[in-house]
């Protein structure tokens, strides 16, 4: 957990990003109607953040990025405890007095350099409590230390470790945000490629599954995201560590239409219109229903990456984790 200074500090940040809006509103300036004024103080925050965070070490940018993370209110309705499967350290959430009827195995984003399971409980606490699931979160080795294809094993290992004794594939969903989704999107596409049973359903949050990917949306939104484009390249390398980006592994998009479809689980992908991924997102949700994969696309106007990071204090980001949960249900039901 964040020590008390760095809350402390991240409380002042957003003090700071809630000035700053203010002035910018009371100019007449705002990006969308739809970005609610705690909206816009998220966005702020973020960008802020992560701009600050780009001159530390790897090690001091991720223990920063967990102190951004501020208490959670919800926190007192869900069971938070650690397990060790396959190896990995996982964190297990369970709502309190519900009886979990499905497993969501959850992947982290973090570019597969950052994130933790502290750093995303803003979207797993909800899930847990929207889905009435069990959700695991994996500890995934994270790169440059481990490269790929180490987050990918991680997965794997711990995807088969779940279904040979705590779930069932037809109650088990594998989610993630970020390079989670498209870590999610490389996990399925690897259990088809070794013959491994297939989980009850995806669900691909802002999923970053074309490494290769410089232009589109990741020129024309790099105003309005808080995500950086310049750093795009660098973390892409840094993950590959000299593999090709076409590598379907590495980026889903180049496999997803490729195989036996009926090999694949039912997709859920979600895509914010001014983040800088929403165009390969979409490319892949294309592609995958053109290959006659059952994929879901849902673009949500004006949202930037991430969104449902915002959902304890913005009702978009509470909405968007709410589909997933009854995406959830739909197939594990």
């Amino acid at each position: 957990m964040p020590s008390p200074r760095r809350t402390l500090r991240a409380l002042k940040s957003v003090a700071a990003s809630t000035v700053r809006v203010a002035r910018r509103r009371r100019r007449g300036q705002r990006v969308s109607p739809r970005w609610s004024f705690l909206y816009a103080v998220g966005v702020d925050y973020l960008r802020a953040g992560f701009a600050y965070l780009e001159n530390l070490s790897h090690a001091d940018y991720r223990r920063e990025m967990e102190a951004m993370t501020v208490p959670d209110p919800v926190e007192r309705r869900v069971e938070i405890s650690a397990v060790t499967i396959a190896g990995r350290a996982v964190e297990v959430l369970r709502p309190r007095g519900v009886a979990a009827e499905r497993t969501i195995l959850y992947l982290h984003g973090g570019s597969y350099h950052y994130g933790s399971a502290l750093t995303h409980r803003p979207i797993t606490l909800r899930l847990a409590l929207a889905a009435s699931a069990e959700v695991l979160v994996v500890d995934y080795r994270l790169a440059p230390e481990h490269p790929y294809p180490a987050g990918l094993e991680d997965a794997v290992a711990v995807y088969e470790a779940i279904v040979q004794g705590r779930a069932r594939p037809g109650s088990l969903v594998i989610a993630g945000d970020s390079a989670g989704g498209g870590l999610t999107g490389a996990l399925i596409l690897a259990l088809r490629e070794r013959g491994i049973a297939k989980p009850a359903g995806a669900a691909m949050i802002c999923p970053w599954v074309d490494l290769a990917v410089r232009d589109g949306s990741m020129i024309r939104n790099a105003e309005l995201d808080w995500l950086d484009h310049r750093t795009i390249d660098e973390l892409a390398r840094g993950y590959a560590a000299g593999a090709s980006f076409e590598d379907p592994l590495l980026s889903p998009i180049r496999g997803i239409a490729e195989g036996d479809p009926s090999a694949l689980p039912p997709i859920l992908v979600q895509v914010g219109s001014l983040e800088l991924l929403v165009d390969q997102a979409v490319d892949f949700a294309e592609q995958a229903r053109a290959a006659g994969v059952d994929v879901a696309l849902r673009v949500w106007e004006d949202m930037v990456h991430d969104w449902h990071l915002f959902a304890s204090f913005d009702r978009q980001g509470m909405a968007a984790i709410e589909e997933i949960a009854a995406f959830a249900v739909r197939v594990t039901d």
